[in-house]
């Protein structure tokens, strides 16, 4: 028996799936878009091997500039008016989180990666509010030390023969297949 308010093992096991299963996904998806940045631009990766502080604003800002979620429906709750346009209640809306991530009202240089972007807004990669995705947290942890021991590893990553390919989906950026070469340092 469990005391009031209390998790019992079934929703503490559910709620442990979804970080899981959240942070696996959203991992692979970062990974992948992170080591194509740096395979297309040694001259990034190795200012990170010099400066491995900045693995962390690199890591935000593939974040940004390549969301694992490009975006979800959302249902209008209240009638109102957004950028001129009448949402009623009961709309369903496609947020685009990947397109408000290269809003250049928000961001100066919205398609650069920029290490040293200040960040006064945080971008949406992994959603906002009571819609940010559970495992978010998990995924940057994860990243950084993937990021950080194969930049420590390596002297060099370079894209390899075949091409990038991404799986077929509106809603999320992911690699299907990614040929690199890397050389051991």
């Amino acid at each position: 028996s469990t005391r009031e308010g209390a998790l019992g093992v079934r929703e503490a096991a559910s709620i442990v799936m979804q970080v899981l299963i959240a942070g696996s996904d959203s991992t692979a998806s970062l990974l992948g878009s992170a080591v194509r940045i740096l395979a297309e631009s040694p001259e990034l990766a190795r200012g990170l091997r010099e400066e491995p502080r900045l693995v962390s604003a690199f890591i935000e800002e593939v974040l940004r500039l390549e969301s694992p979620f490009q975006g979800h429906f959302r249902v209008v709750r209240h009638g109102t008016t957004l950028a001129g346009q009448r949402l009623y209640e009961g709309d369903r809306l496609m947020l685009l989180w990947a397109s408000g991530n290269r809003d250049p009202k928000v961001y100066e240089r919205p398609d650069a990666l920029d290490l040293l972007r200040k960040r006064e807004r945080p971008h949406l990669g992994f959603g906002q509010g009571i819609h940010l995705c559970l495992g978010a947290g998990l995924a940057r942890g994860v990243a950084r030390v993937v990021i950080e021991g194969l930049l420590a590893r390596t002297t060099d990553i370079a894209l390899g023969s075949g091409s990038l390919r991404y799986k077929p989906s509106g809603f999320v950026r992911t690699l299907d297949g990614l040929p690199i070469r890397v050389v051991a340092g």
